[in-house]
């Protein structure tokens, strides 16, 4: 694994848009921001609160996977194609 996932997964990075979290001691368990956590559960997800002032997602893979179903098509600004 390239060194940016490893980072995300032991807590350093934010899991979902790669941030950098100031933890004093990383739990070594991926971690939100506190701008993805709301996203989250704006989305209908949950979240929980981290010992860390971070973030945990704790939504069921199955709905997870919905919500990344749902996603809207994004336009080719050169083609005008939809893209997924």
């Amino acid at each position: 694994m390239g060194d940016t996932a490893d980072l995300m997964l032991d807590g350093h990075l934010c899991e979902h848009c790669g941030v950098f979290l100031n933890t004093h001691g990383v739990d070594g368990f991926p971690q939100l921001c506190r701008d993805c956590a709301k996203e989250i559960c704006r989305a209908g997800g949950s979240v929980r609160k981290a010992g860390n002032g971070n973030w945990q997602d704790t939504t069921p893979i199955s709905e997870a996977a919905k919500r990344a179903a749902k996603k809207q098509p994004v336009k080719c600004e050169m083609c005008q194609r939809s893209k997924p």
